[in-house]
């Protein structure tokens, strides 16, 4: 009796704390309790029909996970409508929506078998992401170093040419104002005129002579130009500390989102005769999909999920006596304990369970029996194609200022005193991969224009990363089981997500409660093909619960991760970004005035790049039926985390299925590393989100 109490309060705790629409994901902690249902032990003694709510029955007996939401023959039609917004994001809506329709429990003794058939009709409608694009811009004050460059070389063609042929050895190519990109200040474009070794007019040569003291590129009444005259504001820049108040940075998140609908028909079947009972359940559902995700494999296998046969945990007669009504919580927990891919949409779900009756009754969870239970699951799940980019562009402030010691400008050749210039001009030829050079003392009629000017102006560099991912449903296809008793539940998967870039994985896990209040937990998988929302990991949770003062329970553990081979992306929301590894030490305490929480956090830890983070919590009741939650982060390096939150949730009336208005907000913080200046450099955002959920 014992444990059966202990087990139908706790799910009667946890069934009035969450609601449909808000179940926890089926990889969270398996929950473990050893007990034998009461209550079904009228079940078998003749044949009823139930199309309304069964509330005779058990809500542990009749509940399943579909799509992340708890449901039962007495969930109603229910919605939520919400939104988050922030200062630098755009708009997120939240839709959900559950219709159950043409739901019935059927109880009935076929062959000396008690047999309970509980079928019934559901449609859900969920949003979820289709893109994500995060931006950082990183802001610097820098002086840019600026150079204006004029050449020409003209003089005699080389041997070959007529006699008193004159040619211009460099090309002709400017780049001026109008050519510079506004962005980079770098040039967008080169304008040339003419090429290397071209003959030219000697009308064209003379107005370069005769043009005394500045440069020019040709005769203003000819249509030739010669030389390079190049107008480059940007080929290098320095840090401008007497502006390093300026130095700052900024993020933006921006998140399009996208309704998927389903429609369901669930099957559940419990047969029990005098020794054992088993459960099978099987889903089969359409999941419409956008267009461009319907593939030669996304309609396989949604078809084959229309027609695949499905598992019966088929029971003998039994050796002789009456169906027996005392099944083992175990079975009904182990269907609920599989671990069902997150984030996935259901298409297809068939599995079956066992567990053999005890021949005495169990008085604590050590006495209880085991339940099997194994599932086949084919779905589709979400992955992500992404694509990061960082781009640099400037900001000028001020005029460009040249240094009078930093500009001359040089003019002359043979027929000057200038006469023993030596030099050399590299051609390089990519065609012919060819380097050769041109010695100037080698051209007659020799003429040079040389001008340099070197500048500097005020600006600002924006350093601008973006990552953009968007998110494909692609098929998947899953087997898990789990051994549930008393104590402990073991779960074991295996699988394949998206047949076109096959990532197949491998893992288990196992949880276990001691009766001195410990609890130990452990986990691992590993991936082919990781990406980063699958990839391998290792996890390890040591946890003790005891009695104390003024009758509360405190909990206080340890837990501990590794990843191996998780793709490094931009924080996103905090909570989501890389943790590589990581320790946490966290604490509780529930008592009936409402439950306070603390953590201690230090992630990274193989990399050398060691964060640290304290959580601190509180849950409070704080009307009938209402309740706020609280929490801050009051120390914290980490890439992104929440600051502070607060949240509450409240009926707007009396009535026991009155409307449920949630709202929450919080401040976020990301952190970006050092400046250039070694200065800290971080961004808050506000955000707020609401919804109301109600019944209809």
């Amino acid at each position: 009796m014992y444990a059966s109490t202990v087990a139908l309060s706790v799910m009667a705790s946890a069934a009035h704390a969450q609601t449909e629409t808000e179940a926890p994901l089926p990889d969270e902690a398996p929950a473990t309790a050893g007990s034998d249902v009461q209550g079904l032990d009228e079940l078998y003694r003749q044949t009823e029909i139930r199309s309304q709510v069964a509330r005779q029955d058990p809500p542990l007996t009749t509940r399943f996970t579909l799509n992340r939401q708890v449901i039962g023959p007495d969930s109603q039609r229910s919605a939520r409508v919400g939104l988050l917004f922030g200062a630098r994001r755009a708009l997120e809506p939240d839709v959900f929506a559950l219709i159950p329709f043409d739901t019935s429990i059927d109880s009935s003794i076929e062959d000396g078998v008690g047999v309970r058939r509980q079928t019934g009709w559901y449609a859900q409608l969920q949003m979820v992401d289709r893109s994500r694009q995060v931006e950082w811009r990183r802001q610097t004050p820098v002086e840019l170093i600026g150079v204006d460059i004029d050449l020409s070389v003209t003089g005699g063609c080389l041997p070959g040419a007529p006699a008193g042929a004159v040619c211009t050895f460099t090309p002709g190519v400017t780049v001026g104002e109008d050519d510079i990109d506004p962005d980079t200040l770098l040039p967008g474009r080169f304008r040339f005129d003419s090429e290397f070794g071209q003959r030219i007019d000697p009308r064209t040569q003379q107005a370069l002579k005769d043009a005394e003291g500045f440069f020019v590129r040709g005769d203003p009444d000819l249509n030739e130009r010669v030389g390079m005259s190049l107008r480059l504001p940007n080929t290098g820049q320095v840090l401008d500390e007497s502006r390093i108040s300026l130095s700052g940075a900024s993020r933006t998140e921006t998140v399009r989102r996208r309704p998927i609908f389903t429609l369901s028909k669930v099957e559940r079947t419990l047969r029990s005769n005098d020794v054992a009972a088993s459960l099978s359940h099987t889903t089969r559902s359409i999941v419409l999909l956008e267009p461009e995700e319907w593939d030669a494999y996304t309609l396989s296998a949604q078809l084959a999920a229309l027609v695949l046969p499905s598992l019966h945990g088929s029971l003998p007669a039994g050796q002789g006596g009456a169906p027996r009504g005392d099944i083992s919580n175990n079975l009904f927990l182990a269907s609920n304990n599989l671990r069902i891919p997150q984030g996935g949409f259901t298409m297809f779900q068939t599995g079956t369970g066992r567990v053999v009756h005890p021949e005495t009754r169990p008085r604590n969870p050590d006495e209880t029996p085991t339940a099997f239970f194994n599932s086949i699951w084919l779905g589709v799940s979400p992955v992500r194609t992404t694509v990061q980019s960082t781009n640099r562009r400037y900001s000028v402030t001020g005029e460009r200022i040249f240094d009078p010691d930093q500009r001359f400008y040089y003019e002359g050749g043979t027929g000057d005193p200038l006469q023993d210039i030596t030099g050399r001009i590299t051609i390089i030829d990519d065609v012919a991969r060819d380097i050769s050079s041109l010695e100037l003392q080698n051209i007659g009629d020799l003429f040079l224009q040389v001008g340099l000017g070197v500048s500097r102006q005020s600006a600002l560099e924006e350093l601008i990363t973006q990552q953009r991912s968007r998110f494909r449903y692609v098929p998947h296809l899953s087997f898990t089981g789990n051994r549930t008793d008393g104590r402990s539940v073991v779960r074991y998967f295996m699988g394949v997500l998206n047949p076109r870039d096959a990532n197949f994985y491998v893992g288990a896990d196992a949880t276990y409660q001691a009766a001195n209040g410990f609890r130990f937990s452990a986990s691992a998988v590993g991936y082919t093909n990781p990406d980063p929302d699958h990839f391998s990991n290792i996890e390890l949770n040591i946890a003790r619960s005891f009695q104390a003062g003024n009758g509360g329970i405190m909990t206080l553990g340890v837990a501990g991760a590794l990843e191996f081979d998780r793709p490094a992306l931009i924080a996103e929301s905090a909570g989501t970004q890389n943790q590589n590894d990581r320790i946490d030490v966290f604490g509780q305490y529930q008592a009936d005035w409402g439950r306070v929480t603390g953590r201690l956090r230090a992630t990274g830890l193989r990399n050398g790049t060691t964060r640290r983070s304290a959580t601190f919590g509180a849950s409070l009741p704080i009307f009938d039926r209402s309740q706020m939650s609280l929490q801050v982060t009051p120390v914290s390096n980490e890439d992104a985390f929440i600051q502070a939150q607060i949240g509450l949730a409240a009926p707007i009336s009396e009535n026991a299925n009155s409307p449920v208005l949630r709202a929450q907000y919080a401040r976020m913080r990301y952190n970006f590393g050092n400046d250039a200046f070694g200065q800290n450099q971080s961004a808050s955002e506000d955000t707020f989100r609401a919804s109301m959920q109600f019944e209809f």
